[in-house]
């Protein structure tokens, strides 16, 4: 899958990139695209429990989520099912909490739930990040997070990772 240029909007998720039961790997780029008021989530890569290997992995960069219920969420079902959600230069910003979404800029869900961060604001949220369930979110040191607005920065605390 690959977007540009793209506005969605108005949606319960803005855009939903999923792997279904069965296995195999799932690729994504969206570049330049704005996810604004959707009542779920902006962009949500989502791994299904299966019983084979699954990876679904895309990247974002130039984008913006805001005013959804999460700004930018990855979430894996298992340990067989690998989401890796990587983000360039983008604005998490004015998320707040839903029916559907937890109000964060940034969240990951999952044992195998990756979130990569690099040059890239996160700001206005209830929570700047939430990482829940063992997942991690990776952070290269050179982004912006500003307190949200309920308790703090979020849950977890972001890995640092060296530029190379």
């Amino acid at each position: 899958l690959f977007a540009s240029n793209t506005l969605v909007s108005d949606n319960n998720n803005g855009i939903q990139v999923g792997q279904s039961i069965g296995g195999g790997s799932v690729r994504a780029t969206f570049n330049r695209v704005e996810a604004i008021n959707n009542v779920s989530a902006g962009i949500v890569l989502y791994s299904a429990d299966s019983y084979t290997y699954s990876d679904l992995r895309a990247t974002a960069s130039d984008s913006v989520a805001s005013n959804n219920g999460i700004g930018f969420y990855a979430t894996s079902g298992s340990l067989c099912c690998v989401t890796v959600f990587s983000l360039y230069h983008v604005a998490a910003v004015n998320n707040h909490s839903t029916a559907g979404g937890s109000g964060a800029g940034i969240e990951t869900k999952g044992p195998e739930a990756y979130l990569f961060v690099s040059q890239s604001m996160v700001s206005g949220n209830d929570y700047a990040y939430q990482i829940l369930s063992g997942s991690a979110v990776v952070t290269f040191g050179d982004n912006y997070f500003t307190t949200g607005f309920l308790q703090g920065v979020g849950t977890g605390s972001p890995n640092p990772a060296s530029k190379e």
